[in-house]
């Protein structure tokens, strides 16, 4: 390893720590009144019902898991105003289209005060972080980063998705 790439690789883990501890250090959070339509001047504040990346999506997300007849939750937790996180919108709808009455998906939005209770909660460290729980309630597969639907749907038939 030469000299400037073991240097590059040292600049590229203390940039990664700094972010890891600058989140630490707030909280999780950065304004009070963000919503899911990523309004940081909405005094409402985000609703309880749901929560989603647009209004259009809002529907199908619930911020409160619900007695059903699935066989896996699928826990999505992050922040509409992170990259990573948006891109896990896709697959998430996707998982809700293809598995609806097998698999309850729930996105919670960690950086509004609707959804910081829920970081503490499952105790995430980094977002987004994909959290998989049996019917049972019980965890039985965890992930921090983008998670593609194959990769989800591996994790599902692990599950005992059909």
């Amino acid at each position: 390893m030469t000299h400037a790439t073991h240097l590059k690789s040292l600049l590229k883990g203390l940039l990664l720590l700094s972010a890891v501890i600058l989140i630490a250090v707030s909280g999780l959070g950065r304004c009070e009144n963000c919503n899911y339509e990523r309004s940081c001047n909405d005094e409402a504040g985000i609703t309880s019902n749901h929560v989603a990346a647009s209004a259009a999506s809002q529907k199908n997300y619930e911020t409160v898991p619900q007695r059903s007849e699935a066989v896996v939750t699928f826990v999505e937790l992050g922040s509409l105003n992170c990259i990573p996180c948006r891109m896990m919108q896709p697959v998430m709808e996707k998982v809700q289209s293809k598995y609806s009455s097998r698999v309850k998906v729930i996105f919670y939005d960690v950086w509004t005060p609707a959804g910081r209770p829920f970081a503490q909660q499952y105790g995430i460290q980094a977002i987004p972080t994909q959290i998989f729980l049996d019917k049972n309630g019980k965890e039985y597969f965890r992930h921090q980063g983008f998670l593609s639907f194959e990769n989800v749907e591996d994790v599902l038939r692990t599950g005992g998705v059909k």
